[in-house]
């Protein structure tokens, strides 16, 4: 963990920013951050739980800034269902299978994180492609291409949608303002394995931002 006390003055703003948008608070650590699935360990620079938000501080891909962006966009998704899906919907009306091509790469990286159910009902097939499709949104909103996969082509149509629907976080909502309301309960630590690795222990649902 990074002590506030060390933070520098970039840190400072998209915490304060993080704060302002989400009424969350951020926590920043030092090296990637585990996230123990049950194929073991897989490294994420970024998590997002419904009480905090923690930052890989010393990324070298991406800086704490487009982290939280990527971050930002897991909140804007789940405070209003049906976001993913209508962006979907625009990115492949105007690029075809473009974005069919992107989500095949992001279910490759994101096996044991992610994973497509191969026996799953419908609704649970469809649940697991929204998945998917946010993760890719969430870096095209931040900027960030992950597994070289050119996710911010799709950054337009993120940031129309979300103007859109009134929630790009410059403009804070009145939903937004509601969450400020003081620092939450912290219902995560991060906890050390005995071989020295550290992961994420949470009792609420996590999302995490793609090494």
């Amino acid at each position: 963990m990074l002590p506030e006390r060390t933070w520098d003055a970039e840190q400072r703003r998209v915490a304060d920013e993080v704060r302002r948008a989400t009424g969350k608070n951020v926590q920043y650590v030092l090296g990637k951050i585990g996230i123990r699935t049950k194929d073991g360990t897989r490294a994420v620079r970024g998590v997002w739980t419904q009480d905090g938000i923690i930052l890989q501080a010393d990324n070298t891909r991406a800086t704490v800034k487009q982290i939280a962006d990527h971050e930002l966009y897991h909140d804007l998704a789940q405070n209003n269902p049906g976001l993913n899906r209508e962006i979907r919907r625009r990115v492949q009306e105007a690029m075809g299978k473009d974005l069919d091509r992107t989500m095949e790469r992001y279910i490759e990286k994101l096996r044991g994180l992610i994973d497509i159910p191969e026996n799953g009902t419908e609704l649970e097939i469809e649940q697991a492609v929204d998945q998917i499709a946010e993760e890719i949104f969430a870096d095209a909103y931040a900027g960030i291409n992950s597994f070289a996969a050119d996710a911010p082509k799709y950054q337009q149509a993120v940031q129309n949608n979300l103007s859109e629907w009134g929630m790009l976080p410059e403009s804070e909502t009145a939903a937004a303002t509601e969450r400020t309301t003081g620092p939450p309960e912290e219902r995560f630590s991060i906890e050390t394995l005995p071989n020295g690795d550290e992961y994420v222990r949470a009792d609420r649902p996590v999302i995490f931002g793609n090494d």
